[in-house]
This record gives C-alpha cells, sequence and structure tokens, in this order.
C-alpha cells in the first residue's frame, strides 16, 4: 500500500465502527491509504444495521462521529435517513490559521448560524443574507453583509482599505463544511465526540496489543503486517 512518505509497505487501512461500549457494529479492510473515501460505505452499513433493528428513520437519531480524515463535501452529506455526523475539520484544541497574508479574516472565522441563514464575524455582529444571488462565475453566490461595522474593534482585521461594510461571497459547498463546524463548537456536540478518545482508539490500541499488529504512529489506522500476510480471528 502507498504510504504518505511516499513508500509502499505492507499494510492495510482498517475501517471500524463502534457503539458506545466499545463494540464493533462495522468494520472493513482495504490497501487504499485514504480515509476519506470509506466513511460513506460505514454509514449505509450503520443504516443497514438499523433497518434489521427496526429502528425507524423517525426515531432517535443515530450519531456517528468521525476525525478529520474524514471531513468532505461528500462525507457530509451521507447523513440522513436516522444518520447525523459529527466530522471534525481539525484536530481538537488545535486551531488553524483564520488570517489570509494581508491580515484580513478568512471565512472561517465567521460563525454561519443555518437557522436564520446568517454569518457571526468575531466580534459578535450579524451578517444577514441579500435575497438575490450574486452570479461570479459559477455556481451562484450567497452575499451576506454586516450593516454594523462603523465602531467596531475589529476593523482593521475584517475590512480591507477602503471597504467600510464586511460582505461574504459563499459557495454551497462552504455553507456545508460551515454548518459542520458551528455543530461541533456546541457543547452537546463536543461532549458526543470527544467520547471517540476513550471508545473509538482504544480499539485499535487492543489490535496493536491483541493480535500482534505494528500501528504506523504516523498513518492512522495503518496496520502493518512484516510478512504481508494478514490473520484475523473471528467468532460465530
Amino acid at each position: 500500500m502507498l504510504m504518505k512518505r511516499g513508500e509502499f509497505d505492507y499494510g492495510y487501512n482498517a475501517q471500524a465502527c463502534m457503539n458506545e461500549s466499545g463494540v464493533i457494529v462495522a468494520g472493513n479492510l482495504t490497501n487504499d491509504a485514504s480515509d476519506t473515501r470509506h466513511l460513506p460505505e460505514m454509514v449505509e452499513d450503520v443504516r443497514e444495521l438499523r433497518d434489521e433493528l427496526n429502528i425507524s428513520k423517525t426515531d432517535e437519531k443515530t450519531v456517528m462521529t468521525a476525525d478529520r480524515g474524514y471531513f468532505s463535501i461528500e462525507n457530509i452529506k451521507q447523513e440522513g435517513q436516522g444518520i447525523e455526523l459529527l466530522i471534525a475539520a481539525r484536530r481538537e484544541g488545535k486551531e488553524e490559521s483564520t488570517e489570509s497574508k494581508d491580515g484580513v479574516y478568512w471565512l472561517e472565522r465567521f460563525e454561519y448560524i443555518k437557522e436564520s441563514d446568517s454569518w457571526r464575524c468575531p466580534s459578535g455582529r450579524l451578517l444577514v443574507r441579500e435575497k438575490k444571488q450574486v452570479l461570479h462565475g459559477r455556481p451562484l453566490l450567497r452575499r451576506y453583509e454586516c450593516f454594523d461595522c462603523e465602531v467596531c474593534l475589529f476593523r482593521r482585521h475584517c475590512l480591507k482599505p477602503g471597504e467600510q461594510r464586511r460582505t461574504l461571497l459563499v459557495k454551497r459547498k462552504q455553507l456545508i463544511r460551515a454548518e459542520m463546524r458551528a455543530r461541533l463548537k456546541q457543547p452537546e456536540k463536543q461532549a458526543i465526540y470527544r467520547k471517540r478518545k476513550w471508545v473509538a482508539e482504544q480499539v485499535f490500541g487492543q489490535i496493536k496489543v491483541d493480535w500482534d499488529f505494528e500501528i504506523s504512529p504516523c498513518e492512522d489506522r495503518i496496520l502493518h503486517v512484516p510478512n504481508g500476510s494478514l490473520s484475523v480471528p473471528c467468532t460465530t
């Protein structure tokens, strides 16, 4: 399998989905190093499990969490039909740069409010959506504008020279990403996501110890098998 270092090695990318008790309910093993493409299959497996257990789509949703390796527009769109996804956009506790080279805040510095289809700026002011969409090439962009920038203390970080109001031109894909980031800022969603540390991660630790596999410290969930063979114990 091709590794991140650009070298090939005997290894497998193991995907596992487990419940809060650490019981694996879905899994897959491939030689595809990318995690991103595997999430849709895991989501579908969980949906099938819900159907087998006669859990209606109108009942309580099943919440699935995934780390930043699975963050993509295509994966976020997999939710629905009884599944809610919590996919991290970055490592927990680590902030990425939110300013462009000219010092102006990027879109990631603003918080999207799905209920009102508006944005909240770093100082807490709202950017409201104009009714018409802006044709700026393809696709159409939604335009949001703040009407209360005059006395804002963040003007020098938010406005370019000559600008009086901050405007955001946002693509549909950017809205989807922003809604997921805003969702994970909610305390109740953060509490659910943090359970991964002692539920999901311990499963791979047990695989490493009990099955004598080597798990790469540089590549999440990559199982290295020295002789190129793989034997997985199972029970029936």
